[in-house]
């Protein structure tokens, strides 16, 4: 898990991306396709959200702010 940051947009996201893969290992089974919409809906909500923030992923892998932002 990253450190979580107040003023880093992008450590928030990770934060509820670590989350969320817990959900998905104990909560959504995998080998049950009616879970599939709603693992879809929660991965499209969360590229709307990183989208809304101007953040994108860096060689790395790390959530930053797109080129040109401040």
């Amino acid at each position: 898990m990253n450190d979580l940051h107040a003023h880093d947009p992008g450590s928030w996201i990770e934060c509820i991306w670590d989350a969320l893969s817990g959900y998905r290992e104990d909560c959504i089974p995998e080998s049950d396709s009616t879970y599939d919409e709603e693992w879809d809906d929660i991965c499209t909500a969360m590229a709307w959200i990183t989208e809304e923030f101007d953040l994108d992923y860096n060689s790395n892998g790390d959530l930053v702010l797109q080129k040109g932002d401040t």
